[in-house]
């Protein structure tokens, strides 16, 4: 292995493992019994914030860092990928140790049970609780097994997720509710009474992303009073494991890959919780993570078998027929039945499709970037007869088969037919300058073309020679400026479906609107992602505190990652399914907010396609409730009952009680300024009466 950087040798490959802490998180490491004993010839470190930085010892450039990831939280040493050069082998740019693994047989591979060389004793799942302690579940006759007291601090339930909740303790359930109407709250109720139910078992919330577990967490934390392990590959260790079951947490907020390599580890079993609460259950299909695990849920024992809660803002996840679709996903999350709410309260939303023309110019450099592609395009077929020819309306299906290829690039198949890494890159770099120019600009697309791997494809000098004078800026870009004047001072969210595209924007913006401060958020995965507790958490909290008004952001803040209530919300880029659509618009909480999408002509049918078949869906999910009996008289009765009994536990005096609140603080804040003192208020609560 050598240093990218200065080219100097600086481990021979047998002292080099691959440690697989997970399917998708792989790392370039030293052995561990061969550290000490080679690492002072070639590494320095040097103390970062919070990660020490593994340096060369010969030209001091960061090849990698020091990360506690391994058995019982052991430190190991990881090398970036794009810092070191592996047996003199060149890879393509924004390779993943991951993806690229498998090029490097004479590399040997470890789990975290043989991390260290030996095969590591996990501590076994108390499997012995489970059994001997059968799920306590709520009795409809005692109505005190529903009551929702909730902590002070907690949020004030509004009806319908009363409702929900109360049908969750009854049954296993899949709650249908829009994006930003409190989906997790109906979750924390639920884990909060099956907790008191069950204080010799866990409860468990299961999440599709790492930022949402410490996010998630959190918020249940303050609403429930629970104490919440943090689990992802990230953070777990078996001394994590061991204070779990020990009685060190109250439950556990994991990632479902985390959750599902400890289920077939043994580390932990099923049956040590009470219920599962499954965040954006919508993935249950295919070959989701989610998918397995609901399918241990289904195979334990009756009496030991979690109540399964799952959340959603719709059960479509993709464009697909929900015709297609949908009976796939009730039978992978059966037995739970679907529930949508009439909620209590609508947003006073207003949505409009904004529908541009493409210029002719733009027009033009589109069609002739397409005829260079689709003519490498055509190699590929004679590999891959399957493999689209690019259109305008396919760009995301040819991209996806443009990274199977990619993920294979250097098996003897693909090499037999002259393929190279940095062509395929090429095509990456091509295919994103036509997204740049149909969204920014030809002299954005230009330049993209000029600094990817796209110039070494066959024409692509030509097309920059062709274009390179061209000023034509994007109707799309044009009308975003309208509208964020329009909304100067408000908080505003600007969807796209590129890295790329996000990043080129933010810098437009930055430019012509400094005054709201914009910021950047994209995933936490790849070699350009972004870090939950490193940068996502730091500029939600700037957004939610005022000091930005405007965020570019990818998927990521599509679904689950919270951000304060938009006036504005636009979906800068095409909106390719009705999960995307409702979980967009729901970020468009604000009262009188609107929701804009932009679409060329050729996009408009598309989309109204995409809003027939969400309004088909939502009369689908209807009928269900219909038919299986949703809203229960049973539950309908069990809360009038405890409502009777205690007046207090009704909405309107929940509501009351919580205004009480913010009139104490109110007063408390108007006497800290009357007195000019810095008083914390932390945890500080005040009687109103005090003051009058």
């Amino acid at each position: 292995m050598e240093c990218k950087t200065c080219q100097k040798q600086l481990f021979a490959v047998n002292v080099l493992i691959f440690y697989k802490q997970e399917e998708n998180q792989i790392h370039l490491s030293l052995k561990p019994e061969s550290r000490s004993a080679v690492e002072h010839q070639s590494l320095t470190y040097s103390k970062g914030k919070k990660i020490t930085n593994v340096n060369c010892k010969y030209c001091s450039k960061a090849i990698g860092k020091e990360l506690p990831y391994g058995p019982n939280s052991a430190l190991f040493v990881a090398f970036g990928i794009d810092k070191v050069v592996l047996l003199n082998r060149q890879l393509p740019p924004r390779s993943t140790w991951c993806t690229s693994m498998n090029c490097f047989p004479e590399v040997e591979v470890r789990s975290v049970n043989q991390f260290f060389g030996t095969p590591f004793v996990f501590p076994p799942a108390s499997k012995e609780k489970g059994l001997a302690n059968p799920i306590q579940f709520a009795d409809p006759k005692n109505v005190d097994n529903f009551s929702w007291y909730m902590p002070e601090n907690s949020k004030v339930p509004r009806d319908y997720q009363i409702q929900c909740y109360v049908e969750s303790l009854l049954r296993d359930l899949v709650v249908v509710i829009p994006t930003g109407a409190g989906k997790t709250l109906v979750g924390t109720m639920l884990m909060r009474k099956m907790r008191q139910l069950n204080p010799d078992h866990l409860v468990l919330f299961v999440v599709d992303r790492v930022p949402l577990v410490f996010q998630q967490a959190e918020a249940i934390e303050i609403d429930s009073g629970l104490k919440m392990c943090r689990m992802c590959g990230e953070t777990k260790s078996p001394r994590m494991i061991q204070r779990l079951q020990g009685g060190a947490f109250d439950g556990l907020v994991c990632t479902a890959g985390a959750l599902i390599n400890s289920l077939r580890r043994g580390t932990l079993n099923m049956t040590e919780f009470s219920c599962i609460v499954v965040d954006e259950c919508h993935h249950a299909s295919g070959g989701h993570a989610f998918s397995d695990i609901l399918g241990m849920v289904r195979s334990c024992p009756e009496q030991l078998r979690p109540r399964i809660l799952g959340l959603t803002a719709s059960l479509v996840p993709n464009n697909k027929s929900h015709t297609v679709s949908l009976p796939k996903i009730l039978k992978n999350l059966e037995p739970a039945v679907i529930y949508r709410p009439c909620l209590s309260y609508k947003h006073e939303r207003k949505e409009s499709l904004v529908t541009l023309k493409i210029p002719d110019e733009i027009r033009s450099y589109i069609q002739d970037a397409q005829i260079q592609f689709n003519s490498f395009i055509q190699q590929i077929q004679a590999y891959r007869k399957e493999f689209q020819m690019l259109t305008d309306s396919n760009t995301h299906i040819v991209k996806g088969q443009l990274r199977a290829v990619k993920d294979n690039i250097f098996n003897d198949s693909y090499a037999a037919y002259g393929f190279k890494p940095e062509e395929i890159e090429g095509l990456f770099g091509l295919l994103g300058s036509i997204e740049i120019c149909r969204d920014i600009s030809i002299p954005e697309a230009v330049a993209m073309l000029s600094t990817t791997n796209a110039s070494v494809l066959p024409g692509v000098q030509d097309l920059i020679v062709r274009y390179q004078n061209y000023q034509n800026i994007s109707p799309k870009m044009m009308e975003l400026s309208k509208h964020i004047q329009n909304y100067n001072g408000s908080k505003v969210i600007v969807f796209v479906n590129t890295r790329e595209l996000c990043r080129k924007l933010w810098r437009h913006l930055s430019k012509e609107f400094p005054e709201l401060n914009p910021l950047v958020v994209v995933g936490n995965s790849g070699h350009d992602g972004m870090g939950w507790e490193e940068q996502q958490k730091n500029i939600s909290e700037e957004f939610k505190r005022g000091d930005s008004h405007l965020i570019i952001s990818t998927s990521i803040l599509e679904e689950g990652i919270d951000v304060p209530d938009c006036a504005l919300v636009i979906r800068f880029s095409n909106v390719f399914s009705i999960i995307q659509n409702i979980q967009s618009k729901g970020r468009a909480r604000q009262a009188n907010s609107q929701y804009v999408v932009f679409a060329y002509e050729d996009e408009e049918c598309r989309f109204e396609e995409l809003q027939k078949n969400e309004k088909q869906l939502d009369e689908l999910l209807k009928e269900l409730c219909s038919e299986n009996g949703l809203p229960s008289p049973k539950a309908c009765d069990i809360i009038q009952e405890l409502i009777n009994i205690d007046q207090s536990l009704s909405v309107t005096a929940l509501k009351k009680k919580q205004k009480r609140k913010e009139e104490d603080l109110t007063c408390l804040v108007r006497l800290v300024i009357h007195c000019n003192r810095d008083v914390n208020l932390q945890n500080i609560e005040v009687n109103i009466v005090f003051f009058l």
